[in-house]
C-alpha cells in the first residue's frame, strides 16, 4: 500500500501544497507529476494517486491553484457545475496562464528528480483542464519528461499563438491524447488539427477517441465511464512502463 505525505513544493510563485504518495519497499523509483481536473485536490485523485504509486511510481499531486492561496480554497469538495463554485473555479483558473504551467510544471519536475529515491526521467499526466499543462510541462523540461499524457484534455489545439499543439517541437516526450467522443471543449476537429500537426511534426505519440463523454476517466465525474477509464489506466501503465 502507497504511503501519503502532505508536503509543500516551493514554485517561483508560492510554496504550494501538495500531496506525494511512495510505493511500499525501498527505492528508486521513476515517477510521475499527477495534475488533477477543473474541480482540484479531493478524495477522488488521492485515491488515483494512490493507485499510481501501487504500480511502483513515486506520485506528486500537486494543488493545481496554489497561486489563489493555500488549500483547501473550499469548505466543500467543490464542482464546476455547480453555479455557486463556478466563478470562483473560473477565478482561480484565469492565474493558470500558459507561464505558469510552464513554471509550474518545470517546478514539480525540478522537485521530483531532486529526491534520493527518484531515478530516470518524469512521467505527466493531466486531465481535463491540465490536459494542456502536460504538454506545457514536458515543453519546459524536455530532457527530464518522458512521457505526457492527457485525458479529456481542453483546447489542445486552438488559433492562439501559445496553444498547446505549438509547444509539440519543443517536447521530447512520448505523448498520448485520450480524447472524448462527446466534449464540446475538444471537439473533433480540434482533434483533427492537433492530429495533423502532430504527423507533420512526427511528434512521437498518440492520439485516441475513445466512446464517452468528456470526463470518462476520473471516478465521482458525472460521465465516468469504467471502461474507458480501466482503458486509461492500461495505457498509463504500459506508457509510463516504456517510457521512465
Amino acid at each position: 500500500m502507497a504511503t501519503e505525505t502532505q508536503i509543500h513544493v516551493k514554485t517561483p510563485a508560492s510554496n504550494s501544497d501538495a500531496r506525494l504518495y511512495k510505493p511500499e519497499g525501498n527505492g528508486p523509483w521513476p515517477a510521475v507529476v499527477m495534475l488533477t481536473d477543473i474541480n482540484g485536490l479531493r478524495p477522488a485523485f488521492y485515491e488515483m494517486a494512490g493507485r499510481m504509486a501501487d504500480l511502483g511510481y513515486v506520485v506528486l499531486l500537486p494543488d493545481i491553484y496554489h497561486r489563489s492561496g493555500p488549500f483547501p480554497h473550499f469548505d466543500h469538495v467543490p464542482s464546476s457545475r455547480d453555479p455557486n463554485d463556478r466563478p470562483k473555479i473560473l477565478e482561480m483558473g484565469e492565474k493558470m496562464t500558459v507561464a505558469a504551467q510552464m513554471e509550474d510544471g518545470g517546478a514539480w519536475v525540478d522537485y521530483l528528480t531532486s529526491l534520493p529515491d527518484v531515478k530516470g526521467k518524469v512521467g505527466v499526466v493531466g486531465y481535463c483542464l491540465t490536459g494542456p499543462s502536460a504538454v506545457y510541462t514536458a515543453a519546459a523540461r524536455p530532457d527530464k519528461v518522458g512521457a505526457a499524457a492527457t485525458f479529456h484534455g481542453v483546447k489542445l489545439a486552438t488559433e492562439a499563438t501559445d496553444s498547446p499543439h505549438t509547444f509539440l517541437p519543443k517536447v521530447k516526450a512520448e505523448l498520448y491524447f485520450g480524447h472524448a467522443t462527446n466534449d464540446q471543449t475538444c471537439p473533433p476537429e480540434m482533434v483533427a488539427k492537433l492530429e495533423a500537426e502532430m504527423k507533420k511534426l512526427g511528434t512521437n505519440g498518440e492520439s485516441v477517441t475513445y466512446p464517452s463523454n468528456h470526463g470518462f476517466a476520473v471516478n465521482g465525474s458525472p460521465n465516468y465511464n469504467q471502461e474507458s477509464s480501466e482503458k486509461h489506466w492500461a495505457v498509463l501503465t504500459k506508457l509510463y512502463k516504456e517510457n521512465l
